[in-house]
């Protein structure tokens, strides 16, 4: 999965610059994991998808609920998207709009 040549040392480098210089160019195990049957990502994925601007988050709402039952977090992801000028047009609000609050089952 790494981008270094075998010379290459991550000795220096914090955790995070560690993840991403042997991330594959920012692809990491994204896609395996996202196949995957769990309920999050892991934590090198999690720090993957900070970079494609996707944020993995547990459901604060649930959170207590969760807790109190002996349930592990809900997670959930916020997508970060570009809107140039802070208007956006109908037609992208559109294309946008499905893909919110949707659920993929696992």
């Amino acid at each position: 999965m790494a981008n270094l040549s075998d010379s290459t040392s991550l000795e220096g480098f914090s955790r995070n610059e560690s993840v991403k210089a042997a991330s594959n160019h920012l692809r990491g195990l994204i896609k395996e994991e996202a196949a995957e049957d769990t309920p999050a990502f892991g934590d090198d994925s999690e720090q993957l998808l900070k970079f494609h601007g996707i944020y993995q988050q547990d459901d604060r709402d649930r959170r207590k609920e969760a807790r109190a039952r002996g349930l592990d977090k809900h997670h959930q992801l916020m997508i970060r998207t570009r809107i140039p000028g802070g208007v956006v047009s109908v037609q992208r609000a559109r294309r946008v709009a499905p893909r919110c609050n949707t659920r993929r089952a696992r």
